[in-house]
């Protein structure tokens, strides 16, 4: 899945999913949905409506990423399973509520 956009007045394309790697009935979900977009409850058989809700932005987490990029913290962590979770926590407490910068 591709989306195409214009960059200094040039035609770009950036991958916004692989579906190659979807199972069949993940596929058949993608369609499914596509197909009612226009209304998403049509796909439920529960019998109160769906709600919807954005969750929290994604724009502070982008930030302190950044960030910690910048300052060398995403290197010094290494590409690790444990380091991606160290950098994961540290910018969970950044951005979370328990965040205090006295």
């Amino acid at each position: 899945m591709r989306e195409s956009y214009r960059e200094s007045g040039k035609v770009k394309h950036r991958t916004i999913a692989n579906l190659g790697r979807c199972s069949p009935q993940e596929i058949e979900a993608i369609r499914l949905a596509l197909r009612h977009k226009e209304d998403l409850r049509k796909l439920t058989t529960e019998k109160e409506p769906v709600s919807f809700r954005q969750g929290l932005s994604i724009g502070a987490i982008y930030v302190v990423h950044e960030m910690a990029k910048r300052l060398g913290i995403v290197r010094a962590l290494s590409p690790t399973r444990e380091g991606k979770l160290a950098l994961w926590q540290i910018m969970a407490r950044a951005v979370g509520s328990g965040s205090s910068c006295d």
